[in-house]
């Protein structure tokens, strides 16, 4: 929403039983439409659409390491 706190969203592994350490995170739309894909190193998603903002939702997303194991959730974004 622009006030400068939780203006990214990125994945965090909160203690999975297999710690996964991915290698590209996928984001897509509640109905499985692929939005982006952001880099694990990066700051995260903006929450923007080709320059614009997103609307308010819940979104979906896919962590995928590099030995193929993936963590599916989905978050909301709040404006």
């Amino acid at each position: 929403n622009g006030d400068n706190v939780n203006d990214y969203w990125q994945f965090v592994d909160f203690g999975f039983k297999n710690k996964i350490v991915p290698n590209a995170i996928e984001i897509f739309d509640r109905y499985g439409n692929l939005l982006t894909t952001i880099d694990p190193k990066s700051q995260g998603w903006n929450g923007t659409l080709k320059g614009q903002p997103a609307p308010s939702s819940d979104y979906w997303f896919r962590a995928t390491a590099s030995n193929g194991q993936k963590v599916n959730g989905h978050f909301s974004l709040k404006r």
